[in-house]
């Protein structure tokens, strides 16, 4: 597959990523954040897609796995906003 029917693809995929990402986060900021964060890893790890597989499964994982991700992140920064907090109490 060359770059052009990729990107092609890619496009046409937007729309429902970006359904998904509103029902994932709640939250249209959040879900713009992710559609874009996506979309990039997505475009870096062209290589790795398979031309015969679906595409919007693909983006699916890529887009899970960085709101969770993203989400550990945030869940031990917050643990340790709290562990700093409680020393200083």
């Amino acid at each position: 597959m060359n770059k052009n029917e990729f990107d092609e693809k890619l496009v046409k995929s937007i729309s429902k990523l970006k359904k998904e990402t509103q029902a994932l986060t709640r939250d249209s900021e959040l879900a713009n954040d992710l559609v874009q964060e996506t979309l990039l890893k997505a475009l870096n790890k062209r290589c790795s897609y398979k031309a015969d597989k679906n595409i919007s499964g693909w983006l699916y994982t890529i887009m899970r796995n960085t709101y969770v991700n993203n989400y550990n992140i945030q869940q031990r920064y917050s643990s340790r906003e709290i562990e700093e907090r409680n020393e200083i109490l």
